[in-house]
């Protein structure tokens, strides 16, 4: 009889125990199936460096772009959630590239706020005739403002242009910038693929720089603990209520882009 109740206590601490432990320990995972080498050159003060995307074939509102932090040892890595998760942190190259899981805890975790939401109708995809390159055809569309030319050229803004692989039918646009995401959900008309090249062009229709993109095919997770994952309408819901409380909502970390 006190063997069995042993055995018993000892079965019950052990389903409290994975129980808490699976509460603890929960974690959102973000799946990325390819990552883009790009080699970024810009006209301005003759940049050129190396960066990469980590990307989803089948989801377009998040990615995780790494570039080279002050030493060249390590990346600096910048993930988005159009949702509401943002992350900052470092990793060595060598561990980026050989990590299967990039974990994270909250202390590198920030609620994204997208104040591009609205921008969306303030740019227009144009789909261009295809373009050529070593006798292999193209999709070439751009992203545009629709502002006036002298609107355009006081605030610098430019067309981006995209040159996009055909034959991958199943990958959708590349939109690795809220306000691209954003004119993307209004207006579906540009072709799915992987871009080749990404370039930009200014109001006074001169190259400002560009993006050329090498595809690699990989199986890498980004996590996060639950506890932070600001897309979940819970976890919004009760830091909202914390900081009204507190009175600092300011002062909580936060990323605009």
């Amino acid at each position: 009889m006190y063997k069995y109740q042993v055995s018993q206590m000892n079965k019950t601490f052990i389903f409290f125990f994975l129980l808490l432990s699976s509460i603890l320990f929960a974690q959102k995972k973000y799946h990325f199936d390819y990552a883009f080498s790009v080699k970024e050159s810009y006209k301005l003060n003759d940049q050129k460096f190396n960066s990469v995307f980590l990307v989803s074939s089948s989801n377009n509102n998040f990615n995780l772009y790494a570039h080279n932090s002050k030493d060249s040892l390590n990346f600096s890595m910048h993930f988005i959630d159009q949702d509401g998760v943002s992350i900052n942190s470092k990793m060595s190259k060598t561990d980026f590239y050989n990590a299967e899981i990039i974990s994270n805890t909250c202390t590198e975790v920030f609620r994204y706020k997208n104040h591009f939401i609205e921008k969306g109708t303030e740019y227009k995809f144009i789909n261009y005739s295809d373009t050529i390159i070593n006798d292999t055809s193209y999709y070439h569309y751009a992203i545009k403002s629709n502002k006036k030319l002298n609107y355009q050229k006081r605030k610098k803004i430019v067309s981006t242009h995209f040159i996009v692989d055909k034959l991958t039918p199943n990958f959708l646009p590349f939109t690795y910038f809220a306000t691209i995401y954003e004119t993307w959900k209004i207006s579906k008309i540009i072709p799915n693929g992987i871009p080749k090249i990404i370039y930009f062009i200014d109001a006074n229709g001169e190259k400002t720089g560009s993006m050329e993109i090498t595809k690699i095919k990989v199986d890498k997770y980004v996590t996060i603990p639950n506890e932070c994952d600001f897309t979940r309408k819970d976890i919004e819901d009760n830091l909202s209520k914390i900081l009204k409380k507190a009175k600092f909502r300011s002062d909580y970390p936060s990323i605009n882009y």
